[in-house]
């Protein structure tokens, strides 16, 4: 079973501390003076004159009474069920409060309590994004790229013809072509980029002094490393038809080419490589570079090196599939939950036909190596990490159901709940012990479509669910 978005990033990030209940109160971030607005003749985003909705000037909730507090206080008890007119592809919690979500060609914003504050028509292809303390949304559809407002309206906008892409940091970057420039929460150019010399550029990579990209042009290219502030720092020149996987912590890029996986230092020299004849997955942690590395026919392995070049650890994975991706939860050398073909939305989690590969989740065993916790012959899986509390997992059981399974630290099951429709999307982690996850029925994504709600933890004595 596939791993979705392995909660290391984005996708399961700390609980977000604002109350999603008061944050219609909040101020409106000023529009920027430095950004183009909507071209003339292109469809609006949204409602830019009035409230999405009635509940955008409501007065906030009171506080539930103690009965309330008690009836959500186990483990895996469904709070509420939300249902939306298609499939829900994305959900964050976001900076003005509650949970925003995409489902069609709308974003809705819902309340810890249930409720849809608001709606916004974001077009066929879009994306929202919780920058910094606002909300932005891309509507591809549109080329434009618009930040919502606390009542649900669109407040300033600036046409992207480019891509919108984020590093590991969570900074949101505007590729065009040979172009790349860093944005400021308010649309703006923090700095911009360009190198003509190249005819596109992949990446970015997130390290310690900057970031890296990869500049090609036809099979020749170069890693380049930029400052936090967009200059060029060094170029390093690349093999014809080699691909950069990622960096390391000290900006080393990691490049694949046919037949081996190399680190280069600052010169281009490599300080360590690998036989590898099928391009790995790679995952970088706090300290350490991770690989899966299929090998046949000896099978797929995974492979961990300390930023000196050590090997530190290489084991034998008990799987057949080709591996489409993977994600880990680790601390530094300890694997402690290991996920391949990440990613609820790839094509590997949404079989036709010859079905496969199959998500596939493993942990560490008694006897040092790497055992399958779950397989879903279904494709639909996802954990999100809890720190010290352990992990979850979200399987698809069938194609019209979900389980959810809470382990701790020691691999021992908290508790588990079954819930209707097959996972559809990354379950987010909330406020009040909250877990929000979206499911539809069947391998077509059809109706009904919901958000359900769940208590994940037992609430402190002063929480407000």
């Amino acid at each position: 079973m596939l791993a979705c978005h392995l909660v290391l990033g984005a996708a399961c990030g700390p609980k977000a501390q604002d109350d999603p209940q008061r944050a219609d109160t909040a101020p409106a971030p000023p529009a920027s003076k430095n950004t183009p607005s909507t071209a003339p003749g292109t469809p609006p985003i949204g409602d830019t004159s009035a409230p999405a909705t009635t509940e955008d000037t409501a007065a906030p909730p009171q506080a539930p009474s103690p009965p309330l507090q008690r009836r959500f206080a186990t483990p895996g008890t469904v709070r509420f069920t939300l249902p939306f007119p298609a499939p829900i592809s994305q959900m964050h919690i976001t900076p003005l409060g509650g949970l925003v979500l995409s489902s069609g060609d709308h974003i809705f914003n819902v309340t810890s309590r249930g409720v849809t504050r608001w709606k916004i028509m974001a077009g066929p292809e879009h994306t929202a994004y919780p920058y910094q303390q606002t909300e932005l949304l891309w509507s591809r559809s549109y080329q434009r790229l618009n930040n919502i407002l606390p009542a649900g309206r669109t407040g300033w906008a600036r046409a992207i013809n480019g891509e919108l892409r984020t590093d590991e940091a969570g900074q949101l970057y505007l590729f065009d072509a040979a172009t790349l420039g860093a944005l400021a929460p308010d649309g703006s150019d923090r700095w911009r980029a360009v190198m003509n010399e190249y005819r596109q550029l992949q990446g970015p990579w997130h390290c310690d002094e900057g970031l890296v990209v990869q500049g090609s042009r036809g099979l020749s290219g170069a890693a380049i490393l930029l400052s936090h502030h967009g200059a060029v720092i060094r170029r390093i020149e690349l093999a014809r038809g080699a691909i950069v996987l990622g960096v390391s912590r000290q900006c080393e890029p990691l490049i694949w080419r046919s037949d081996k996986t190399a680190l280069l230092d600052a010169r281009g020299a490599e300080r360590w490589s690998v036989p590898s004849p099928v391009m790995p997955s790679m995952k970088r942690t706090e300290a350490n570079i991770w690989l899966t590395i299929e090998t046949p026919p000896q099978g797929v392995w995974l492979k961990g090196w300390h930023p000196d070049g050590r090997l530190i650890r290489t084991t034998a994975l008990p799987i057949d599939d080709k591996i489409i991706g993977m994600d880990l939860l680790s601390q530094d050398d300890l694997v402690s939950l290991l996920g391949l073909c990440v990613g609820v939305a790839s094509h590997c989690a949404r079989p036709q036909g010859n079905r496969g590969p199959f998500n596939t989740l493993l942990a560490p065993n008694a006897h040092g190596g790497l055992s399958v916790v779950v397989r879903s012959t279904h494709g639909h899986a996802a954990f999100v990490d809890y720190g010290p509390k352990g992990h979850l997992i979200a399987d698809a059981a069938s194609d019209r159901e979900t389980e959810l399974t809470m382990y701790n630290t020691a691999g021992q099951v908290l508790w588990t709940t079954l819930l209707p429709g097959r996972l559809c999307a990354q379950p987010v982690r909330g406020p009040y012990e909250a877990l929000y996850v979206a499911t539809c029925e069947g391998w077509q994504c059809d109706g009904p479509h919901r958000l359900i709600a769940i208590t994940d933890d037992v609430p402190p004595s002063d929480s407000t669910p």
